[in-house]
């Protein structure tokens, strides 16, 4: 699993220019090198971190444009402060909107510690106001942990509980108990070390993704809840039961929707993976054989009334996990990068330049001085620093593969 979040050492402002987004709305579009998703766009995250790692750095097509928010993000940061105070609903609106944009592209660590007071009043006070503050202010709490990491954990208590609440509350639009869950399950993981809560966030997503029915319409707030979930496993005070859970989650591999089947089958992986770092590591699910038969059915399927596109993202997919429990690569890491991506967009480009902690969670090292104090880069240093985070994720990686082939042999 990632590295437990936390700021070892507050980085100062890191505001190099990150890539504009590429894809519709600014989402991060896959690679293009992946036959297996060549034509599935960026309308599904469900894929290998090395796929995904390629599409947001080191991009020579894409463009550099900070006039947005002139020479001072920092200043900007604090003038939407003001505004997001606003007793006008619209303006208040659109200054969190902005403090969403400045966080998503910028590393703003010590301008935040400054105003983190501010920023969590801020939240506490208007996140029940109304859908469209639900979730802009649940996500501005994600963005918050993944800038601040640990340093930020013990102002997030009531936040969380709000959320938690909200999550958890079948008269809540869908909207806002999706983007909670999502939102929990990063704040909890970057930011919060204390059972209780943590205990408490696990039941609750548990008890959201287990009320959706496999043939539900709408597949958003299962699979927010259970990639949560999984997220956050393996940090249960009680293994035993998460693993418990693995005969509900095969029960929605068979589930209507492809992206329903697809989170179900990433939890299925995260938690043998959690069994095998935990219990043993020859640890096999009670019908393993038959699990893995279902998983190799999933990713062989070629049922002609699947879309052509579905089935292709279907059988990659499974093969990776059936891969996995047959002796792979651990999926946590995919998981926790695509949740990043979800709040990042565009902008994990320069997080994953200029962020300690998000550098920190994915084994990247320091940060490196030219990203750290805002210096543009050059082609060449672009790409001498894209080989770097490559040959540093290749080691660590290598390391997993080796360490599954011994657990298997």
């Amino acid at each position: 699993m990632g590295k437990k979040g936390g700021n070892r050492n507050k980085a100062k402002d890191g505001y190099d220019k990150p890539n504009k987004p590429r894809g519709e709305a600014g989402r991060v579009t896959q690679g293009e090198d992946s036959d297996a998703f060549s034509d599935a766009g960026s309308e599904i995250t469900h894929l290998t971190l090395d796929d995904d790692m390629t599409s947001v750095i080191g991009e020579d097509t894409l463009e550099e444009d900070d006039a947005e928010f002139g020479d001072s993000p920092r200043d900007r940061l604090e003038e939407f402060l003001d505004n997001a105070s606003h007793k006008n609903p619209a303006i208040r609106t659109a200054a969190v909107k902005n403090i969403q944009v400045l966080l998503t592209k910028y590393y703003l660590y010590e301008t935040l510690d400054k105003w983190k007071t501010s920023v969590i009043e801020l939240i506490e006070k208007n996140i029940k106001k109304s859908e469209a503050e639900a979730v802009l202010l649940s996500t501005l709490t994600a963005l918050l942990s993944i800038q601040m990491g640990m340093d930020v954990g013990g102002s997030l208590e009531q936040i969380l509980a709000i959320m938690r609440q909200m999550c958890a509350d079948s008269s809540q639009p869908e909207t806002v108990r999706t983007n909670c869950a999502l939102a929990l399950g990063i704040c909890v993981y970057l930011s919060s070390e204390q059972p209780a809560q943590i205990e408490d966030t696990l039941q609750m997503l548990r008890n959201v993704w287990t009320s959706v029915k496999a043939n539900s319409p709408s597949s958003t707030l299962f699979n927010a809840a259970i990639s949560s979930w999984s997220l956050l496993a393996d940090r249960s005070l009680n293994i035993r039961a998460v693993l418990s859970e693995h005969v509900k989650i095969v029960s929605y591999l068979d589930a209507t929707a492809l992206d329903m089947r697809v989170s179900a089958g990433e939890a299925l992986g995260c938690i043998y993976e959690i069994a095998v770092d935990n219990i043993s590591n020859a640890y096999t699910f009670p019908s393993h054989e038959h699990i893995v038969e279902k998983l190799g059915e999933l990713a062989t399927d070629s049922v002609k009334y699947r879309a052509k596109r579905d089935r292709r993202i279907q059988r990659f997919t499974f093969r990776q996990i059936h891969d996995f429990l047959r002796g792979g690569e651990t999926p946590s890491e995919k998981l926790l990068y695509d949740m990043c991506c979800k709040f990042l967009h565009g902008g994990m480009n320069s997080h994953l330049k200029s962020n300690e902690l998000i550098r920190d969670v994915f084994d990247l090292g320091a940060v490196c001085e030219e990203a750290e104090h805002g210096k543009k880069l050059t082609k060449h240093e672009r790409l001498i620093q894209q080989r770097d985070i490559d040959r540093t994720r290749n080691i660590h990686r290598a390391k997993q593969r080796d360490k599954r082939s011994a657990n298997f042999h």
